[in-house]
């Protein structure tokens, strides 16, 4: 498929995804509305003609209203999500269809990662605006994005990792509908700098309920004796005010506990977000089929952590909804919060060994997606080949931040250790660009990916570069003393 087939390919699935988005805004439309009809249904119930009935037909009526309302609410955000994904699909479409015109499509392009003293970044333009960053990087998560990072800034030298990456990158590239899914999931909510090893540390805190064993107890019994004495007062063998004794006891207990659901709370309007989303890719990535040794290596680590995480997303806003004017009656019926606050801790005792690897298998299956994307754009590349012989021979070698129709491609050979090659011509002859041509493709080479050559031949090697000489005045040093 050449560039103008991927173009045309981009901008098909822009167009179905746009049209499954405008599709689903008049059923979300209809839902909101329903849901406002429900809510001032139920408050007619409880003004006007709830307080009319006998008492168990009112609270029935009332608790009735208040589960289809709820059911509402999760199916209108339900809608609202999967149009929120289609939008989001459309939109890495359309970026896509920019970087294969060489347009800047305004993914990530590491900047943070910019490193003055490092060996080889700097003169290579790895990071940055306008960067081989920049043009690789499709990443959704910050640890798949450190990864990459990583694989840029020091260059692999097992040519074993090299070529398990090079297949793993083969086999994602031909997987478009699950790369873009794992995109979207991940651009739907755009995680903050640390906040993966803050939810690691958080997750890690110590656990308090579960290690004493009354609240199990406590947390069953107290609901249970609550709803025997509505029962009873909606037939009619107690007075409804005595309903009032058991859910005081309740939320007292709550109000207790009040520091430390405070303190989960706290947590939870940062963090529940980044769980569902982490919840989401690796769902995904346990549902999809890998025909590849590493690929199925990081879907074994991630076994059962969709559902965890999903789990522990959903018990987080379960306790959310406890800090809210209708969580005032779950607390006193059920003791709303702190039910959740004991299945938290219950899942933190023990899941928390696990956060740690899925993580890390996620990040790097985020970084091979990375690669996968562009050796599905740039089917003309080649995949390198590692030697145990030392050197390095290219054929119709050209930087890939160029665009065909300017790019001047070249050989290059070096046959052994300690040979020198001299690169002379006039000024803006294109010496530079074929030296960072030649070092871009190598640190492409030892990530795993494709390089833009029509073969390529390498052994791994550190790579050292010295083209942009600054001396640093403030320290009075020269670059060639620093070095």
């Amino acid at each position: 498929m050449k560039k103008a087939e991927r173009i045309q390919f981009y901008q098909q699935r822009q167009i179905d995804f746009q049209q499954k988005a405008r599709q689903a805004s008049g059923p979300i439309q209809a839902m909101g509305w329903l849901r406002v009809l429900v809510f001032l249904g139920g408050c007619g119930w409880l003004v006007y003609l709830g307080p009319r009935l006998p008492f168990g037909i009112g609270l029935g009526g009332a608790l009735l209203t208040l589960g289809l309302f709820l059911y509402l609410v999760k199916v209108h955000a339900r809608q609202k999500a999967r149009r929120a994904l289609w939008l989001c699909l459309a939109d890495i479409n359309e970026k896509e269809i920019a970087a294969l015109q060489y347009q800047d499509p305004s993914f990530e392009d590491g900047g943070l990662y910019l490193n003055p003293a490092h060996p080889y970044s700097g003169d290579l333009d790895i990071f940055g605006p306008q960067s081989l960053f920049a043009f690789l990087n499709r990443s959704t998560t910050r640890h798949g994005q450190d990864q990459l990072a990583q694989w840029l800034q020091v260059p692999c030298q097992d040519s074993a990792e090299i070529l398990l990456r090079q297949a793993a990158v083969q086999v994602l590239a031909r997987q478009c509908d699950f790369r873009q899914n794992f995109q979207a999931q991940g651009f739907l909510y755009r995680e903050q700098s640390e906040e993966a090893q803050a939810v690691q540390e958080w997750l890690k805190s110590p656990v308090r309920l579960p290690t004493r064993g009354y609240y199990r107890v406590l947390l069953v019994s107290m609901p249970a004796l609550t709803l025997l004495t509505a029962l009873l007062a909606a037939l009619g063998y107690l007075e409804a005010r005595w309903l009032f004794v058991p859910m005081l006891v309740q939320l007292g207990i709550v109000s207790a506990h009040l520091p430390t659901l405070m303190k989960h709370a706290n947590e939870v309007s940062r963090r529940s977000r980044f769980l569902q989303k982490y919840a989401a890719l690796m769902a995904l990535t346990e549902a999809t089929t890998f025909e590849n040794e590493r690929l199925l290596q990081l879907q074994n680590h991630l076994q059962g952590a969709g559902v965890g995480l999903a789990r522990l997303a959903r018990l987080l806003d379960n306790m959310e909804q406890g800090s809210s004017l209708m969580g005032l009656v779950f607390n006193a019926l059920f003791m709303w919060s702190l039910q959740f606050l004991y299945r938290i801790e219950q899942w933190q005792a023990s899941q928390k060994a696990d956060i740690g690897p899925w993580f890390e298998a996620l990040a790097t299956l985020d970084a091979l997606q990375s690669l996968g994307t562009l050796a599905f754009n740039r089917p003309d590349y080649v995949f390198p080949i590692p030697s145990t012989e030392e050197g390095l021979q290219a054929e119709a070698l050209g930087h890939p931040l160029l665009p065909e129709e300017n790019r001047v491609d070249n050989p290059v050979v070096l046959s052994q250790r300690g040979q020198i090659l001299l690169i002379t011509g006039a000024n803006m002859a294109g010496k530079s660009t074929y030296l960072r041509a030649v070092g871009v493709n190598l640190v492409l080479a030892q990530a795993g990916a494709p390089v833009c050559a029509l073969s390529f031949r390498f052994s791994p090697m550190q790579l050292y570069t010295s083209m942009r000489t600054q001396d640093s005045l403030q320290a009075r040093e020269s670059f060639f003393l620093r070095r």
